[in-house]
């Protein structure tokens, strides 16, 4: 009601009048989950991003569920709304949003249907070595596998010996090449080697049956050379620089030097061992074999018998001839 006074100190009361003051609901929020899209397939052990849009037109977003099949898998209460999911079992899951905003409202979104599929397993062969194999103490032996995966990508590969991890893989190529190398230890038994190859998904693959790999005791073998260049038909122009090369062949790994001799007159000693490309092209060296060049000048005209002589670390002595 209304009390209304005049100039002169009269005054009126006016009727009550009633007024009913309610409380107003405010809106639902709203949303969507954006990612994975309904009918994507996933493969077990995969993680699975998961991302929601959540927004509310009188209010805020206090927190967005995300739950599959009815469970839980996490709630993310700042935007962006994100989660991660690792299905365990395979099937089909529906993905539904619960979405909360600041009034305690919440809305449950429609459901999202994805579908978890087994894991295929890796491949992997072991491409070197491919048969039984010995080396000598203190040999470094280059392994080769390669390795692919139909559903997925291969995480990593390893080289076992005897059931333990002795090296890591390294991709070469782009194209599931792996390399890596071992310096086994002497003993009397063989080596069982096996390759293992691990997915995105978790699941290995191992060959089967190993490879063995004996280790002996080194006997002091002689080395070999042969001179690779200048060939025995070339023709140089007398005053050029000539490259003389030698390949040498160790199996004991002792590497020294190599002396060039042209017409029996000595026109250096090389002692830099250069590693040669022997496996898989340019990419895995053959660890028994190494190149040794020179750089022979002022070169007379005339013919040239070219001879190497090749030393080891124990002394022995061999000859191209």
């Amino acid at each position: 009601m209304l009390v209304i006074t005049d100039a002169q100190g009269a005054t009126t009361v006016t009727a009550p009048v009633t007024v009913a003051i309610t409380q107003v609901p405010g809106s639902a929020p709203t949303g969507s989950l954006v990612f994975p899209a309904a009918g994507s397939a996933f493969t077990l052990g995969q993680t699975v991003p998961l991302q929601a849009l959540a927004s509310d037109a009188d209010g805020a977003i206090a927190s967005v569920a995300f739950n599959a099949n009815g469970v839980l898998i996490d709630t993310d209460t700042t935007a962006p709304f994100t989660a991660t999911w690792t299905p365990s079992l395979i099937g089909t899951y529906n993905l539904v949003l619960v979405i909360t905003d600041s009034q305690g409202a919440t809305t449950v979104t429609a459901p999202v249907s994805v579908t978890v599929n087994q894991s295929i397993a890796p491949s992997v062969s072991l491409v070197s070595p491919s048969s039984a194999v010995s080396y000598t103490t203190g040999s470094t032996v280059p392994l080769v596998a390669t390795a692919s995966d139909l559903d997925g990508t291969v995480a990593s590969v390893g080289f076992y010996a005897d059931g333990a991890l002795v090296a890591t893989g390294f991709e070469i190529d782009g194209k599931g090449t792996y390399v890596s190398f071992w310096q086994p230890a002497l003993r009397v038994n063989p080596y069982a080697l096996t390759v293992k190859a691990l997915d995105n998904a978790g699941v290995v693959t191992e060959t089967s049956p190993a490879i063995n790999v004996s280790i002996l005791a080194s006997v002091g073998r002689v080395p070999s050379v042969t001179v690779t260049s200048p060939g025995s038909t070339d023709l140089i122009r007398a005053g050029s620089t000539i490259r003389l090369a030698a390949q040498v062949t160790d199996a004991d790994f002792n590497f020294a030097s190599v002396e060039f001799f042209a017409n029996g007159v000595s026109q250096g000693i090389s002692t830099q061992a250069v590693a040669t490309p022997q496996i898989l092209g340019a990419l895995v060296s053959d660890p028994t074999i190494r190149a040794f060049t020179l750089n022979w000048t002022n070169a007379g005209v005339g013919t040239y018998s070219i001879v190497a002589l090749a030393r080891d670390t124990a002394g022995k002595r061999v000859a191209s001839f």
